[in-house]
């Protein structure tokens, strides 16, 4: 009886296609759509906080007009699949020159493409358990911008993450992707910034560019890729020119980056920890003979193979780079022990050879200093592990998920003043619980990151500390 209504109750929607705005509300939900739901090119489909669609076997939601979920952080708009693990099929926007947003949304074994269309997500959650191609990704963008922050990709080591191709427009922040491969694929985009994500376990690329120009990648933690953290090329469509990446940290991957087939790269202020091979420079065309990469102010630390590898087709510089396996060929160069506080963190201690080792001509720290060898500099930092601020203060657990605790050993909490940011240096909002013995418990609001700064301020010092978000 309940799905008969649920169909009754689409189907009404349905023949009001016609009309200017289509709405989907909570109080109607859920909705049960068992055929093609089409939006005419003059129409919206506009989904409000806290509607679900159930959608069945290969059934699409085709846009050729506007989409806009207005999901809220308490009350998200779910589309779940009748059949689970087995899945709906997509939703299509195909406006031209259009543009749809997608705002806290749950998308289980389903995925998005766009054709044209610029689109907008923020705080959308994919889960997939279908057995995906490696052609599908649960987000396609095609001749269109992307403007995709704070979403969380939970995939089975199927499909793809996030692909956009043939762009000028580009933006991907505080994403997090689980067992995902390529968790981001760029073709033919000029400029785009990809910044502050984190990828894990993923079955083969972190981050693969291919005939992009004046890429940023930014502040993003990958963590164990079959394959290679990032891989810059061409792959039949161009080579990458122009790519700068700084402030990454690349851990427990196959390769940490790969250059190939006559694209040059700028990589600065990394952080390379237990790959194979850190850095790998080639040639896979005979025609292509000028691959090139300048690495500076890097950390490559425990390679399992060899710190770098350049073809003889290929040009690779490294200057004010820390190695612990060998002393490279290049200016001012060490070989020693970076001394990370720990390899959660991979923040440096203030006895570092690394601190106040960088370029001299490539900007200070925010302290005025020289620039610090590596991803993350040593800042004010006094702490003996991840979870400890100095003798004074403690935090836990690190990664958090919800929330995280400090502890005050000598109970001076009362008179300290404590900070959030990104990476970026932008504030986040917070809320503060008092608990028993002298704790405080810290809810970060609307950060969906992974990686949170935390400053204390007690009048007499300002401690730092960089925490992990995990989910």
């Amino acid at each position: 009886m309940k799905y008969t209504i649920l169909i009754s109750v689409f189907l009404f929607l349905f023949v009001r296609i016609n009309a200017e705005e289509i709405v989907f509300t909570k109080h109607e939900s859920p909705y049960l759509i068992t055929e093609d739901l089409i939006i005419n090119s003059s129409d919206t489909l506009l989904i409000l906080h806290g509607a679900t669609l159930i959608i069945d076997q290969d059934i699409n939601i085709i846009i050729n007009g506007t989409l806009q979920v207005n999901g809220s952080k308490e009350e998200p708009v779910s589309f779940l699949p009748q059949v689970p693990e087995i899945g709906w099929g997509k939703i299509e926007l195909n406006k031209s020159g259009g543009h749809s947003s997608i705002r806290y949304a749950e998308i289980t074994d389903g995925y998005i493409k766009s054709n044209g269309c610029q689109l907008s997500l923020k705080n959308v959650n994919f889960y997939n358990e279908q057995n995906l191609t490696w052609e599908i990704s649960l987000v396609w963008v095609l001749n269109a911008g992307a403007d995709i922050r704070d979403c969380v990709f939970r995939n089975n080591g199927k499909g793809e993450g996030i692909q956009v191709s043939n762009s000028n427009s580009v933006f991907i922040k505080n994403c997090n992707f689980f067992n995902t491969p390529d968790a981001i694929e760029l073709i033919k985009v000029n400029g785009g910034r990809i910044v502050s994500n984190y990828m894990s376990e993923g079955p083969d690329d972190g981050i693969d560019l291919n005939n992009c120009i004046d890429t940023q990648i930014d502040s993003n933690i990958i963590v164990s890729y079959v394959d290679r953290g990032m891989e810059l090329g061409s792959e039949n469509f161009g080579s990458s020119e122009g790519i700068v990446l700084r402030h990454n940290l690349i851990v427990d991957c196959n390769v940490g980056v790969i250059l190939k087939e006559n694209s040059n790269c700028y990589i600065k202020n990394n952080t390379f920890y237990g790959n194979d091979i850190a850095i790998r420079c080639i040639e896979n065309n005979d025609l292509a003979k000028n691959t090139r990469a300048e690495v500076v102010n890097c950390i490559i630390s425990q390679s399992r193979n060899m710190d770098v590898f350049s073809d003889e087709l290929s040009t690779l510089t490294i200057d004010y780079t820390l190695s612990d396996r060998i002393l490279h060929q290049g200016q001012n160069n060490i070989f020693d022990d970076p001394m990370f506080l720990d390899t959660v963190d991979f923040r440096i201690s203030t006895e570092s050879p690394c601190v106040n080792a960088g370029d001299p001509n490539l900007g200070s720290d925010p302290d005025d200093s020289i620039c610090d060898i590596g991803a993350y500099w040593s800042g004010d930092v006094n702490f003996l592990n991840p979870s400890v601020f100095s003798k004074d203060y403690i935090i836990f657990p690190n990664p958090f998920m919800e929330y995280f605790i400090i502890k005050d050993v000598y109970h001076n909490l009362e008179r300290v003043n404590i900070g959030l940011f990104d990476m970026e240096g932008i504030s986040i909002p917070y809320k503060l619980v008092d608990m028993e013995s002298g704790s405080i418990r810290i809810h970060p609001y609307y950060f969906t990151g992974s990686v949170l700064i935390c400053k204390i301020d007690d009048g007499d010092k300002v401690l730092t500390n960089i925490l992990l978000r995990t989910k």
